[in-house]
């Protein structure tokens, strides 16, 4: 984007059909359930941080820390159901249908997009869904995949998983995820003469994970630490290539490593907060991210809900 320009993105459209008291059918463009963090919590004024978990790109940006994925979004139907068990048993399904990630830019294959922005680039449908089950109000533990092909000839195939968990008690929580996703690839190795070199197709390997913790001052008792809530996150991800960063996938292992933020929230209103956080990166090849610049940033942010 060029200097002095602002871009506008439609994160999400669609329409909900309540087809009996537990399920809820969706269509048009939406928010994937794949995990919680995507669908649930990365709105500023939920998210209890100013940035996202190390494993999502996007919405804030992730400095240095390339992300495993972005908040994932697509056009598409999604069926959802939720099954009452006892007082407080729950388990939560998520079925959809979608038009599918779309291969980026380069002729290797690997570069994945997920966000619905271009429209789809080849014939087939991604299919995904999410189970959970959750002891309500404390905690709930859910799993979740989603699978389609990507090339624009659709013969590569993008996959990915997702673990998530979730405790809240009555001053703290904890929270986190577990990401893994395999892209194919394809390529040609050097022969003595250009184009005559063994055709291979490998998969392209990236992971991570995050937790992240909450505490509410308001435990001690005093009124005054009422609107105050102390927030703690760490995120590493990983990539690998056939167990080896190629030279195709070099700047991409610059993009990973770990990192730590630390913040704490001043709540003005159940919908309005001022966060303020610290954050500091660890790269994992530094030769590979072509910058020598250290990743610890600091912010202050604003956030209201509606």
């Amino acid at each position: 984007m060029l200097k002095g320009e602002t871009e506008t993105e439609l994160e999400y459209a669609n329409m909900h059909y309540f087809f009996n008291d537990n399920t809820i059918i969706t269509a048009g463009k939406f928010l994937l359930p794949f995990g919680q963090f995507g669908a649930n919590l990365h709105p500023s004024w939920i998210n209890k941080a100013v940035s996202n978990p190390g494993i999502y790109g996007g919405h804030g940006g992730n400095g240095s820390l390339g992300g495993v994925t972005s908040i994932m979004n697509d056009t598409g139907i999604n069926v959802a159901n939720t099954w009452v068990l006892g007082d407080a048993g729950r388990i939560f399904t998520d079925f959809y249908a979608v038009s599918g990630p779309r291969q980026e830019e380069g002729d290797h294959g690997g570069g994945v997009e997920i966000e619905s922005k271009k429209g789809d680039n080849n014939d087939s449908m991604a299919f995904g869904g999410r189970i959970a089950y959750a002891f309500l109000p404390e905690w709930e533990i859910g799993m979740s995949y989603y699978s389609g092909a990507y090339s624009d000839d659709g013969d590569l195939n993008y996959s990915a998983y997702n673990i998530d968990f979730n405790w809240v008690g009555s001053y703290s929580s904890v929270r986190g995820e577990i990401f893994g996703s395999t892209a194919e690839t394809e390529g040609e190795e050097e022969g003595e003469e250009e184009g005559h070199g063994e055709e291979w197709v490998k998969d392209f390997d990236k992971s991570g994970w995050y937790i992240q913790g909450t505490w509410q001052a308001r435990q001690l008792g005093k009124s005054w630490l009422n609107p105050v809530e102390f927030v703690v996150r760490y995120s590493d991800i990983e990539s690998d290539f056939d167990g080896s960063i190629e030279h195709d996938f070099e700047e991409d292992g610059g993009k990973t490593g770990s990192r730590i933020y630390y913040g704490v929230n001043y709540w003005l209103e159940p919908s309005a907060v001022l966060k303020l956080g610290a954050e500091s990166t660890s790269i994992d090849n530094e030769e590979a991210s072509h910058t020598s610049v250290p990743d610890d940033r600091i912010f202050l942010q604003l956030a209201f809900g509606f």
